[in-house]
């Protein structure tokens, strides 16, 4: 679920500006979590922290019990867990190590290590980086799922049966930069003809042979030729097959109910003969099953390399993110660099945490979405995020003259009482903003 595109993340949780796009995030919630308590088989995965923390804010005791009793019980997972799905081209360390510090801090005090996230999960960034995976590997994720390879790589990884490899992130670190690495068959989307959602015109199950509409055994044939076709480039036994896409399960009983159908038929279909076992799961089922049974005769292919430029189609290649919207790209590293200054000062004033860091670690990590800094979305949609860092970094600079007060006992030598300085946080660099013969200049170094 994007964290901002074509609609503001604020627009896409609350599902206004339906003229643009009928997104609606808290409908996905409610929807999803209403239709598991229906089965306990059925199983699902959430992204972006982001969106989730947004959410649980606004819900009531009960409904919180609930959710975290589906995350004890395996039945919601979460993927990545950053907190949202992050570039990998235009960020740097600090960035990426922050905005998942701060993901996976909300996931953790809300849903405990139940709710930590094994898999990695980079399905729809514009290419992929070794930096990144390698500060995946020291997180210590037990597998890496990617969508997006430039095409000619991913026909020679289908030709070669490379689909899974183990990605070395660094050649100093060796071993330990290692991660298993799976890249999905049809991107993040449910196979052809099995978008079972009202954004889609798929057809749904009709299993009643009384019914003049009765497709249940074509549909069946028609989706175990489909995972027939995907496991020739798997070398192993286990398949995933994603069910879903964007902002999809708005209404999920419309999944539900098929893939139940989909699982009864399957398993009792005369063409299947017993082959092929279907079920609900996620990502870490996925990974533990691959390591638990291994691969049928060989070992995973190691690769060394980037997965960058990104190349959707012939002469279709994604580098123009690398630079567009520079005033985007320049506001979001100064705030990150204010962000390093706020979190110091206030361990260092002893004041904790607060609102406004709260705010600024909110506004700096959802800059770093995929559809964010690479300049990718619509104006609006650029301008709002502008907006929430520059809201973020206003109420931090009146939090850091607190912070500032609290460290400074005096002024020039006075007796004053320290509560009675002020300090006034001056960003921008030339004279007429910052009078430098009226203020005192105060720099904080952030390596």
């Amino acid at each position: 679920m994007d964290a901002g595109w074509v609609k503001t993340f604020d627009d896409y949780y609350y599902g206004t500006k339906s003229s643009v796009s009928s997104a609606n995030v808290q409908l996905i919630y409610h929807s999803v979590l209403s239709e598991l308590l229906h089965d306990k088989r059925r199983k699902f995965t959430f992204s972006e922290t982001a969106y989730f923390w947004r959410w649980w804010k606004e819900q009531r005791g009960t409904t919180r019990a609930t959710f975290r009793s589906l995350v004890a019980e395996g039945r919601i997972e979460f993927a990545g867990g950053g907190w949202v799905q992050s570039d990998e081209a235009t960020v740097d360390y600090l960035q990426l190590l922050d905005q998942y510090t701060w993901g996976l801090r909300k996931l953790n005090d809300t849903l405990g290590p139940c709710g930590k996230p094994k898999a990695a999960w980079q399905i729809d960034t514009y290419g992929h980086t070794r930096e990144h995976t390698s500060l995946l590997a020291q997180m210590g994720f037990d597998g890496l799922f990617i969508g997006r390879v430039e095409h000619r790589e991913r026909e020679t990884m289908i030709e070669e049966d490379k689909m899974e490899f183990m990605w070395r992130g660094s050649d100093v670190l060796g071993k330990m930069s290692d991660i298993m690495t799976h890249t999905l068959y049809n991107l993040y989307n449910a196979p052809e003809g099995f978008c079972f959602d009202f954004l889609c015109s798929d057809e749904p199950i009709v299993e009643d042979p009384d019914s003049k509409s009765y497709n249940a055994d074509k549909r069946v044939n028609d989706f175990i030729t489909q995972i027939e076709r995907q496991a020739k480039y798997y070398d192993h036994d286990n398949i995933m097959v994603t069910m879903g896409g964007d902002f999809t399960y708005q209404s999920a009983a419309n999944w539900f109910i098929n893939i139940d159908k989909l699982i009864n038929h399957v398993t009792t279909h005369p063409a299947n003969m017993s082959d092929i076992n279907i079920f609900y799961s996620t990502p870490s089922c996925y990974l533990k099953s691959v390591y638990l049974y291994g691969r049928r005769d060989k070992a995973l292919y190691t690769e060394k390399a980037d997965h960058l430029p990104y190349g959707s189609d012939v002469n279709t290649y994604w580098t123009g993110f690398y630079t567009s919207r520079p005033s985007l790209k320049y506001l979001s590293k100064r705030a990150h660099a204010f962000l390093q200054v706020v979190k110091q000062l206030s361990v260092l004033s002893r004041m904790g945490d607060s609102y406004e860091l709260h705010l600024l670690r909110h506004a700096v990590g959802l800059v770093l979405h995929h559809d964010a800094i690479t300049g990718t979305s619509q104006q609006r949609v650029a301008n709002d995020f502008i907006r929430i860092l520059s809201e973020a970094i206003e109420a931090c600079s009146k939090k850091v003259s607190q912070f500032l007060s609290v460290l400074t006992p005096t002024w020039g030598g006075s007796r004053r009482p320290k509560n009675s300085q002020q300090f006034i946080i001056c960003h921008q660099l030339n004279i007429s903003q910052c009078r430098s013969n009226v203020l005192w200049t105060l720099e904080i170094s952030s390596p």
